[in-house]
């Protein structure tokens, strides 16, 4: 699924297997370095992201999870066509999270005052310091106004 995902983040979400039945996902997966850039990737990744990654990709539990939460979808439901599009559906929202996480590094690279300015909201809203939001059934009580 993941690789479904990083093989079409350029390009839209690719189909896997053409009509006349051949295997587009393989073909561009296994692509020659020159085209694929495979090396130049890794080589100018950051070397914590790069870790990370070569971590990821033998985990175990990554791939027991992900077993676990299509087992979880198809026992939704019995019919297997029913069951392919609810996988699809999973693999169209991992390859949404995989762009809009590209398009904001984009544009946190493009603009690094903007990135600092959306990292500085974002931490407001994580560390507890943010005012809770009012229940909108709830009436407003604002305190007296001194005289």
């Amino acid at each position: 699924m993941l690789a479904i995902c990083v093989a079409s983040h350029h390009s839209g979400l690719i189909d896997c297997i053409a009509p006349d039945g051949t295997d587009k996902l393989s073909r561009r997966i296994n692509k020659a370095d020159p085209q694929s850039h495979h090396d130049e990737a890794w080589a100018n990744a950051e070397s914590e992201i790069a870790e990370r990654n070569r971590e990821n990709l033998h985990d175990a539990a990554l791939v027991s999870g992900f077993r676990d939460i299509i087992t979880r979808i198809c026992r939704i439901d019995s019919n297997r066509t029913i069951q392919r599009f609810n996988v699809g559906l999973l693999v169209r929202f991992l390859f949404s999270c995989l762009i809009d996480g590209d398009r904001t590094d984009t544009v946190d690279f493009s603009n690094p005052a903007a990135a600092r300015c959306r990292t500085t909201k974002r931490n407001i809203f994580t560390n507890g310091s943010h005012r809770r939001r009012q229940d909108p059934r709830k009436p407003t009580v604002r305190p007296e106004s001194r005289r």
